[in-house]
C-alpha cells in the first residue's frame, strides 16, 4: 500500500524539478513578492490568512500553463514579466487609492499617458524585488542550454487540480468566495487584505460578482432605500437662510487640504489669501470635512458636491454609470430660479469620462482642456494662473453670465495635482522652504498649496467687481485629500510634520459672502456640503436634498463616515447606535440609487 502511495505521489509531484521547478519558483516568487510589497503599503494582516498561500500557490500553477504547454522559455519569461507589470500597476494605484485597479479601468489604460508624473512618486524601493526576480530567471534561461524535461501535462494537471480543490473547499468553509472576500472588505483593519489574499484576479472576479448582485435589486433592497430616505427626510429638515443668495460660484481645488490654512512655516503664511477669507466677518468656514471619495477621487468629489450622492465603491461611477439620471445643484437651481450652469476645467473630456458625467449633471455650458491656450502647462493641464486668466476673460465678455442673471459657475482647478510639481519660475521667490529639510513630497505640497492660494484672488476679485456680487456666494472646496498614501511617512518624518500636518483626511469648506457666517469646528462629511449649499441658497421646495445633513441643522451629529478606508470620524457622544448605522448605511443606499438608477424611478418621475 505504501509503495503504491509513493508511486502516486512521485507521479503527481515528480514533475516539479529542474526547468519546471525553476519556472514555478519564478512565477510564485513574483506573486508572493506582490503580496509582501502590497502589505508593506497597507497591513500584514493578510499574511495570517491560510487561504492566501493556498490561493497564490494555485494561481502560480495556473499561470505556469503557458510554459507547460509550449516548453518555451521566452513564453515563461513573458508570463513572469506580465505578472510583474500588472502587480506593479496595482501597487502604484493602491498607494494613492487604497484599492486595486477597478476592472473597467483596464480598458482605459491609454489614459495613463496623462498621469505619468504621478506614477514615479508612487514607486518604492521595494518594487525592485520584481526586477531582481526577473533578472534571476533571465540568467537561468540564458545559462541553461536545453530543456531537460518533457511536458508532463498529466501530473501537472493533477497537482493543479488537487490544490484547486483544496482551496475551493477551504474557501467554501469560510462561507464561499464572495462572502469570504466581502468579510475582509467590510472590516477597517482588513479592507485592503482581499487583493493579496485572493490575488488580483480574485479582486476582479469579486468586483464583477458585486456588480452583478447590484444590477438586480430585490424588492426588499428597494424598500430599504425608500425607508432610509423617508427616515432621513423626517429627521433632518431644511434650514433655509433669509436673506439667501441667488448665484453660486464653486471653486473645487485639486487636492486642497485644511491643515495649511492658517499655518506659518519659517515665519511665512502658507495660505495668506485663504487666511484673510476665513477670518472675514462675512465668511463661513468648516475646516474638518472628511474626504469620502472612492477610487474615482476627483470625479467622485464632483459627484458628492454636485449631486449629494456618495460614489460607488465597487467601480468608478463615471465609467460604469454615466447613463444614469443624477440629481444635481444645476437641475435644482434651474427649477428654482431658472439658473444657467457653467463648468470650466482644464481636464480632458475623456478623463474619467468627465464630459458624459457633467452633461448628466445638467451643465448648460462646459469648457474643457481643448478650449484653453496651452501657454503654461503643468502636468497634463494648465496652471491655475493661466486657467483663471483665460476663463475670467471669457466671463468678462458678459455673454456667459450676464449681470443679474441667476447662475451656477463651477471651476475645477488642476495645479494641486499629485506629485505637486511646480516650475521654479512660477514659484514665489519670497516663499522658499527648500532649506528646511522637509520630505520632498511635503515640501512640494506646501509650495503648490501656496501657489494655488495666490491665484484664488482672481475669482474673488471678479465676483466682487460685478453688480450682483452681494447676491453671489463663492464656495471654495478641496476635491479630496492630497497626501493620501504619503501621509504616514510624512508624519513620521519630522517634528514639524508631527505638530502641523493633519493626521485626518480633511478638506476645507469655505463660503465667501455667506448668509450665515462664522466657523464650524465639528467634523462633517463631504456629503453634508450639498444640503448646506441648498440651505444657504434659500432653496425650499425640492424633494432631493442629498444623503448628508446641513451644518445649519441643530440636530446633526459631528460625525462622518468614509467607505475607503472604512472609518467613522468625529464626536459621536449622544449619537445612538441606530443613528451611527443610519450614517454608515448612506454609502450602500447611494450605491443602490446609482447602480439601479433609482433616482430616475423614484424622484424624477414624481
Amino acid at each position: 500500500m505504501w509503495a503504491n502511495m509513493k508511486r502516486i505521489m512521485r507521479w503527481t509531484f515528480g514533475w516539479i524539478k529542474e526547468d519546471n521547478a525553476w519556472m514555478l519558483t519564478g512565477v510564485l516568487a513574483t506573486l508572493i513578492w506582490f503580496v509582501i510589497d502590497w502589505c508593506m503599503s497597507t497591513t500584514f494582516r493578510a499574511m495570517s490568512n491560510p487561504q492566501l498561500y493556498l490561493v497564490n500557490m494555485t494561481a502560480a500553477l495556473l499561470l505556469l500553463a503557458p510554459w507547460m504547454l509550449t516548453r518555451n522559455r521566452i513564453v515563461a519569461l513573458l508570463t513572469i514579466l506580465i505578472i510583474a507589470l500588472v502587480s506593479e500597476a496595482n501597487l502604484i494605484y493602491c498607494r494613492t487609492y487604497f484599492s486595486a485597479i477597478p476592472p473597467e479601468s483596464y480598458f482605459i489604460a491609454g489614459n495613463m499617458k496623462d498621469f505619468t508624473s504621478s506614477i514615479w512618486p508612487n514607486m518604492r524601493w521595494s518594487d525592485i524585488g520584481f526586477v531582481v526576480i526577473f533578472i534571476v530567471m533571465l540568467l537561468y534561461c540564458l545559462l541553461r542550454k536545453s530543456v531537460t524535461q518533457g511536458r508532463n501535462l498529466g501530473p501537472y494537471a493533477a497537482t493543479t487540480g488537487i490544490l484547486a480543490v483544496v482551496s475551493y473547499f477551504y474557501i467554501l468553509c469560510l462561507g464561499g468566495f464572495y462572502r469570504a472576500y466581502d468579510r475582509l472588505v467590510q472590516e477597517w483593519m482588513t479592507f485592503t487584505s482581499g487583493v493579496p489574499t485572493y490575488t488580483i484576479a480574485g479582486h476582479i472576479v469579486f468586483k464583477l460578482m458585486e456588480e452583478e448582485r447590484m444590477q438586480n435589486p430585490s424588492p426588499e433592497e428597494v424598500r430599504a432605500v425608500e425607508e432610509w430616505l423617508a427616515k432621513h427626510k423626517e429627521k433632518y429638515t431644511p434650514n433655509i437662510c433669509i436673506p439667501s443668495r441667488k448665484n453660486l460660484v464653486m471653486v473645487i481645488c485639486e487636492s486642497l487640504e485644511s491643515w495649511p490654512i492658517g499655518l506659518k512655516i519659517d515665519g511665512k503664511e502658507i495660505t495668506p489669501f485663504l487666511n484673510n477669507l476665513v477670518n472675514d466677518s462675512s465668511s463661513f468656514y468648516a475646516p474638518h470635512v472628511l474626504t469620502q471619495v472612492c477610487s474615482g477621487h476627483s470625479i467622485d468629489g464632483q459627484l458628492i458636491y454636485t449631486s449629494g450622492l456618495l460614489p460607488t465603491s465597487n467601480a468608478v461611477y463615471s465609467m460604469k454609470y454615466s447613463d444614469r439620471v443624477y440629481p444635481s445643484l444645476n437641475k435644482i437651481l434651474k427649477n428654482d430660479r431658472n439658473a444657467r450652469s457653467i463648468l470650466m476645467t482644464t481636464d480632458k473630456p475623456t478623463t474619467w469620462n468627465m464630459l458624459a458625467v457633467e452633461r448628466a449633471f445638467g451643465y448648460d455650458s462646459i469648457f474643457t482642456h481643448n478650449d484653453w491656450i496651452k501657454d503654461e502647462m503643468i502636468f497634463r493641464g494648465i496652471t491655475d494662473k493661466s486657467f483663471f486668466r483665460q476663463s475670467l476673460t471669457l466671463l468678462k465678455k458678459g455673454e456667459l453670465w450676464p449681470e443679474n442673471t441667476p447662475t451656477m459657475l463651477t471651476f475645477i482647478t488642476f495645479s494641486g495635482h499629485h506629485p505637486f510639481l511646480l516650475k521654479d519660475e512660477w514659484k514665489d521667490p519670497d516663499f522658499n522652504i527648500s532649506n528646511l529639510g522637509l520630505p520632498k513630497i511635503l515640501e512640494n505640497y506646501i509650495t503648490i498649496t501656496h501657489y494655488v492660494d495666490s491665484q484664488l484672488h482672481a475669482v474673488v476679485d471678479y465676483v466682487n467687481g460685478r453688480n450682483d456680487s452681494e447676491e453671489t456666494m463663492i464656495v471654495i472646496l478641496g476635491d479630496h485629500e492630497g497626501l493620501a498614501g504619503d501621509r504616514k511617512e510624512i508624519l513620521d518624518s519630522s517634528e514639524f510634520a508631527r505638530q502641523n500636518v493633519g493626521s485626518g483626511r480633511y478638506t476645507p469648506f469655505i463660503i465667501v459672502n455667506s448668509p450665515v457666517c462664522g466657523r464650524y469646528e465639528g467634523v462633517i462629511g463631504q456629503i453634508d456640503i450639498f444640503p448646506t449649499i441648498l440651505d444657504m441658497l434659500g432653496v425650499e421646495e425640492n424633494s432631493w436634498r442629498g444623503l448628508g445633513v446641513s451644518v445649519l441643522d441643530s440636530s446633526r451629529y459631528d460625525v462622518a463616515f468614509s467607505a475607503i478606508p472604512p472609518e467613522m470620524v468625529g464626536n459621536d457622544e449622544g449619537c445612538d447606535k441606530a443613528e451611527i448605522e443610519h450614517i454608515k448605511s448612506a454609502q450602500s443606499v447611494s450605491e443602490k440609487i446609482i447602480m439601479h438608477d433609482l433616482y430616475r424611478k423614484y424622484f424624477q418621475e414624481k
